[in-house]
């Protein structure tokens, strides 16, 4: 193996969460969020997400919050944002409820399917999104802000992952 070469190994999922509870929000708490004050957008399947003016899934640890998960309508789909930015949304109870609780506005909304996008560096959301039955859908040229992941892998593509709404 080459020396700038780094093993990463199998992927890790973390631990610790004990009971989720998932709440729905009509549009981003600032108050209670307050790292993500500033005009925070997201780029996914080539569209810039203001995720400050979003909905969002909450998810909490009794009465603490976890992390946001903000939603988006698009088309006939429900995009889900946020997964390379929030590395907790891939907490194995959290995400899953937070996964399910998505499922549940989709066909309230009559979503035909979940979607949601990670770059090639996001490789624990890649992995999770595989294990809620998301499937490789497309890729695309990245165009957020530089960014590395896992071991320094630069962020050069969005892959879209997909799953129909159950």
């Amino acid at each position: 193996m080459s020396a700038n070469v780094e093993w990463i190994g199998p992927v890790e999922r973390p631990k610790g969460v004990r009971e989720v509870r998932v709440e729905r929000h009509p549009a981003r708490a600032k108050e209670r969020f307050s790292e993500l004050e500033q005009s925070l957008a997201q780029p996914a399947l080539g569209i810039e997400f203001r995720l400050d003016r979003l909905p969002y899934l909450l998810a909490l640890d009794g009465r603490e919050p976890i992390v946001a998960m903000p939603l988006a309508l698009h088309e006939e789909d429900l995009v889900l944002l946020g997964f390379g930015l929030f590395p907790a949304l891939c907490e194995e109870s959290t995400g899953a409820a937070l996964v399910a609780e998505a499922q549940r506005v989709a066909k309230e909304t009559s979503r035909r399917r979940l979607v949601a996008s990670a770059t090639n560096a996001d490789l624990l959301a890649l992995f999770f999104l595989q294990t809620q039955g998301f499937a490789l859908e497309g890729m695309r040229p990245y165009s957020g802000p530089p960014r590395s992941g896992a071991a320094g892998i630069p962020a050069m593509h969005e892959l879209v992952l997909a799953r129909i709404v159950d």
